[in-house]
């Protein structure tokens, strides 16, 4: 056999009977890993096995000049916590493994042993791998005629191929054959035509149908984006655009198609199923989203095509019986049944029901529909997201709504979030990742199937960091879904993002949408709206993934605005009871001079309809609106219109009427979530339908939606109302004000109507069915988030709130658990205690019986969530007997009473974090103290948050090797992680701030920041100590030498100015911080390794652990040692 050099394959699969190490006089199951040594490389298995004698890797390395003869060194070690300890090793030839045609044992030899047999054995699979000769070949002996495209492509294709199965093409002559293959062309028949004939037909009755009208923006586009030069090219291709001419050239024979009943629902499925049908042969034809071939992806594309064939027969015949008969839309995308149950009481979204939500004018904002939806059917688009900036009133809610509906028709709506500041739901940022997660969920089931997974395998997830949440519910999973490209362009809308909450709490959403959006697959797009705020103008500008289209006033928009006004001044007369205005009316004038005064905005136009219509007289209200003074270019147009619609109705000059307007509108512009006008009157004890008969006087600036709720007609009435400036005394609206009302109302409503078992239930291990009154559900939800909005008068409230809880807390409880969100208790807890420790710095009665709550919820949520009763026949009954709950709400002889040993006080324990995958080897603490950093031996840096114990980033991920320690910053801004090299976070977002930091030649054991943040030192595993520039990363000091073992702890002095370490030798050294010398030590006195070391605050004593089992303080300036304590092993 000659001795070439050849490539190989070695597989380390697992191995047996592997000794135990020495550890502390105990022999111990070892954590394991395979290093293997030639030549010409070395390698070591990624996974370190845990305490198993019969060790699993099953890890494959390719090697790939090596001779028969070349040695291979194989040993197997235990992963320390210090230093790795080599167990048995063997070495073998490459000759002699090769002759095993699969596993094959190898005889180890212990480490110490005299050359005695030994039981451990390593077993191994070899492979000569010659698959990259094999196409190197192919491509060197490919026949001439070959097309130099087409060629590229084939071995492209053979290339992926022999990457992803074992063996593959044996020879170049089969290669060629393959790509020989690839150039045979199908019959040379043109589908131009026939597509032309199609959307000849689509374009028309798109536009004759007033219900089609959503598809049309499809219609011209749908044709641009199929490579025609390549239908003819596949016989499949050219036999099912072939069925779909005929259906169109059928429809033909209609002399006039709108007046043949039941046509335009066969036209519309018509519609919907040529464009799904589009997108099928774009991926198809390999120029759509997906990566590969859309018949690559999908198992049987014949079946697939013969599924459209008959779709569009069964269309035809549908023609022909003038009748819709049972026709299923073909389409890629799945929609299979998922645990949509489980995932709502996860995820727990927000409800987006959009039905009541106004659709553009027909025929109107035709430029941007069409500017949009080229965007997100273009393959090559290379912008994720498409953000529309526009100014308030330009009608971007209403266009966002409009392209939903239409994309919704066509199955490629994902999800629309719309958000709404009169709604704390549909504002609030913290529930928009898992809203997004829950419609992508329904839309696809593998989308579902995958996010049901990862909670399964998380349940924490949904409640983690919004950064974290978007990776796992919406990037993971729909990155792992393999074909979900070769599905065509998938949709997502999110409306109003000015409204979602404020630019300093939505500030980490729109970081993660701007910058994690990038890692969505190319088939999904992100349409955006929103005022153009700084915030998000910054976040947005510079990602290249984000395309900006500017909505500004055109004399398009002013041509859509009139056509809008014609249209609704029309319904205005033929709606009339009593025919007073004639059919011409308001005349071209006048229609002409609303249409100039609306300023192409179509919120003015709109008011002014409502204005004009809301009335006995619109001809009067039309008169007053064409006399408003506009020629005061300081006074906001909408706030001139906005004051005329308030003005003209109500009894002004009735001194008791602005009260009571500003009351009930007050309540309007600050309630959490709409509400109906009797569940206001209840909150604001207002006498029975004032609040009713408030909202019906001004319908031009109130909307009424179906459920009875109340809320405004745009964003820029509260502008209007909330500002002094524009609104006048007269109607100025104190937000600080009606909050502190609202709070003081909704604490008396619940201390009117809380009571222990409110709904009457009965306590069992059964699901129940229970709901409150509105208004108490209201004030349940929201009575802290009115509290807390509250900055004057605090010490009224304050004691009100109290004497509440003291009362209702349990009650309050209950009744949260009755509206299914007990969940929310945590966080209200936590955001009722801020208000406190802001307005009431000083402990207090309040503040402790809050803590004491914030216990109870966390010990018994489960049990509480599972019955609202459970509060009085479980919780409370456990609960501490020295808490502030069990004492003040306990009953003896009404409740059960606990025997045997009891709990006396709260546990120690307040947190689990459970998350890392191996060994935590080092934890700390912000500086705030609201969170905790973590370094694991799975190489992952994690973020935990206290109140909570959820993730509040995702895990960061850098390091190669085991994270031997963690710290934050002094400022809390940043992270700092060590093991294989030195890492540097941001504290906020998880990004890589800086590094990887090299030069230790070891693992990095200890880090340590100076107390100004300014340095950073490390202590290794190479028995040296450095010193970093912590803003550039450019080593400062060292490396300082002097320990003659690995360093295991460094800490700075409180002033900067020294360096404490501890080391394996037993020691511990004092360094100067500035200037690297070893000012004090070697400090001896440990009779082993040195773990740990610490300065006192004042800097004059340094504290050491060591493995002798004992802790000395020495004094910092002298080195004497000070005392000596002992520990007791339990």
């Amino acid at each position: 056999m000659s001795d070439r050099k050849r490539p190989l394959t070695l597989t380390v699969v697992r191995a047996s009977d592997i000794p135990r190490y020495s550890r502390l006089g105990a022999r111990t199951l070892p954590r394991s890993f395979v290093k293997i040594e030639t030549e010409e490389a070395t390698h070591r298995t990624k996974k370190t096995a845990l305490r198993s004698s019969d060790p699993v890797w099953n890890e494959s390395f390719p090697f790939f000049k090596l001779l028969y003869t070349t040695p291979i060194s194989l040993k197997v070690y235990h992963d320390g916590m210090f230093h790795d300890t080599l167990l048995c090793e063997t070495t073998v030839k490459v000759g002699d493994i090769l002759g095993h045609p699969d596993e094959f044992n190898l005889q180890l030899k212990a480490v110490g042993s005299k050359g005695d047999a030994s039981k451990s054995t390593l077993v191994l699979r070899a492979r000569e791998d010659t698959r990259n000769a094999i196409v190197e070949s192919a491509v060197e002996n490919a026949p001439s005629g070959l097309a130099t495209p087409v060629a590229v492509k084939a071995i492209g294709e053979v290339k992926g191929a022999l990457e992803k199965v074992d063996g593959g093409l044996t020879t170049s002559e089969e290669a060629s054959k393959k790509f020989d293959n690839a150039l045979k062309k199908a019959e040379a028949l043109s589908s131009e035509e026939s597509l032309k004939t199609v959307f000849d037909m689509l374009g028309k009755f798109s536009i004759v149908f007033d219900g089609l009208a959503g598809i049309h923006p499809f219609v011209g586009i749908a044709l641009k984006v199929v490579p025609k030069a390549q239908l003819d090219r596949d016989k499949k291709v050219v036999s099912l655009i072939g069925s779909m001419r005929d259906l169109y050239s059928s429809m033909r024979e209609f002399e006039d198609i709108r007046k043949t009943k039941g046509l335009e629902d066969i036209i519309e499925k018509a519609l919907q199923q040529t464009i799904e049908c589009v997108f099928f042969v774009q991926e198809y034809v390999g120029n759509g989203f997906g990566d590969r071939l859309v018949h690559q992806t999908i198992s049987d594309t014949g079946a697939k095509i013969q599924q459209f064939e008959d779709a569009f027969h069964s269309l035809k015949a549908s023609l022909s019986e003038k009748s819709l008969l049972h026709v299923t839309i073909v389409t890629s995308r799945m929609s299979e049944d998922v645990e949509m149950l489980s995932l709502a009481r996860e995820l727990n979204p927000v409800q987006m029901d959009s039905e009541s939500r106004p659709l553009c004018h027909p025929g109107t904002r035709s430029r941007e529909i069409q500017l949009i939806t080229e965007w997100v059917i273009d393959p090559n688009a290379g912008s994720r997201i498409l953000w529309l900036p526009g100014p308030a009133g330009f009608g971007k809610s209403t266009l966002s709504t409009t392209l939903a509906h239409s994309f919704s028709s066509l199955r490629r709506l994902a999800a629309f979030v719309f958000f709404n500041r009169e709604s704390q739901e549909r504002s609030s940022p913290a529930a928009v990742v898992r809203t997004l997660a829950f419609q992508l969920a329904q839309f696809d089931h593998r989308i579902g199937e995958k996010i049901h997974d990862t909670i399964q395998a998380g349940p924490f997830i949904p409640r983690s960091h919004i950064r974290n949440q978007f990776t796992k519910l919406i990037v993971e999973p729909l990155s792992s879904i393999e074909a979900l490209g070769a599905d065509g362009p998938i949709l997502v809308i999110i409306d109003a993002f000015d409204e979602c909450g404020n630019a300093e709490t939505r500030s980490t959403l729109l970081s993660v949408l701007a910058e994690e959006s990038k890692n969505l697959p190319s088939c999904i797009r992100i349409l955006l709206t929103s005022r153009p705020t700084p915030d998000i103008e910054r976040a947005l500008s510079k990602q290249s993934h984000v395309k900006r289209h500017n909505l500004y006033v055109t004399a398009e928009n002013s041509g859509d605005v009139e056509l809008f006004l014609r249209h609704s001044v029309t319904r205005i007369v033929e709606e009339q009871d009593v025919p007073v205005l004639a059919p011409d009316w308001p005349g071209e004038g006048a229609l002409l001079e609303l249409v100039r005064r609306a300023g192409g905005l179509f919120i003015r136009a709109q008011t002014a309809v409502r204005y004009i219509r809301e009335t006995h007289d619109p001809a009067a209200h039309l008169n007053v609106l064409l006399g408003m003074d506009t020629s005061d270019d300081d006074f906001h147009p909408l706030a001139l219109l906005y004051s005329t619609a308030l003005m003209s109705v109500g009894n002004w000059e009735d001194k008791t009427f602005p009260p009571v307007f500003r009351k009930i509108l007050g309540a309007i512009l600050v309630a959490k979530t709409p509400l109906t006008p009797a569940a206001m009157d209840t909150i604001l004890c207002t006498p029975s339908n004032q609040s009713r008969q408030i909202v019906s006087y001004y319908g031009a600036v109130l909307l009424t939606e179906p459920d009875g709720t109340i809320h405004t007609i745009h964003p820029s009435f509260y502008d209007t109302l909330t500002d002094r400036s524009h609104a006048g005394e007269k109607w100025f609206i104190d937000t600080g004000l009606h909050n502190r009302d609202m709070a003081f109302r909704c604490i008396d409503l619940l201390d009117r109507d809380l009571k222990e078992n409110i709904c009457g239930l009965v306590h069992s291990t059964e699901p129940f069915s229970a709901t409150l009154a509105d208004a108490t559900g209201y004030a349940c939800a929201f009575w802290i988030l009115h509290v807390s909005a509250v900055t004057d008068d605090t010490p009224a409230l304050g004691d009100h709130v109290y004497k509440f809880l003291c009362r209702h807390l349990l009650h309050w409880l209950e009744a949260m658990s009755i509206s299914k969100r007990f969940r929310e208790c945590i966080a209200l807890h936590h955001q009722l205690l801020a208000w406190i420790d802001t307005r009431a710095p000083k402990p207090t009665e309040l503040m402790e019986l809050v803590n004491d709550s914030v216990r109870f919820c966390q010990l018994f949520a489960d049990i509480i969530e599972e019955h609202p009763l459970s509060i009085y026949q479980v919780a409370l009954p456990f609960a501490p007997t020295e808490s502030l709950i069990y004492k003040r709400f306990y009953q003896e002889g009404t409740l059960p009473k606990v025997w045997g040993d009891c709990l006396t006080s709260w546990p120690p324990l307040l947190q689990t974090l459970v998350g890392h995958d191996e060994y935590v080897t080092s934890v700390a603490y912000s500086p705030d103290g609201s969170r905790i950093v973590s370094g694991s031996h799975d190489a992952s840096v994690r973020v935990w948050d206290i109140a909570t114990g959820a993730e509040v980033l995702p895990p960061l991920r850098g390091h190669d090797d085991d994270v031997r320690s963690v710290a934050f910053s002094p400022d809390g801004s940043k992270i700092l992680s060590g093991g294989d090299s030195i890492r540097i976070w941001d504290a906020a977002s998880g990004a890589s701030v800086l590094g990887p930091l090299l030069g230790h030649d070891e693992l990095i054991e200890s880090l340590a920041y100076s107390p100004n943040g300014t340095k950073i030192f490390s202590g290794s595993s190479d028995k040296t100590i450095r010193v970093w520039d912590a803003k550039t990363g450019e080593l400062i000091l060292g490396p300082l030498r002097g320990h003659d073992d690995s360093v295991q702890s460094v800490a700075s002095s409180p002033d900067g100015s020294k360096i404490a370490s501890g080391s394996s030798d037993a020691t511990i050294r004092v360094w100067d911080a500035f200037t690297g010398a070893n000012i004090l030590g070697p400090l001896k006195g440990h009779e082993d390794g040195v773990l740990s070391v610490a300065f006192s605050p004042d800097g004059l004593k340094i504290a050491s652990a060591s493995g002798d089992s004992t802790i000395r303080v020495w004094d910092a300036a002298s080195g004497a040692s000070n005392a000596s304590y002992g520990t007791t092993i339990i």
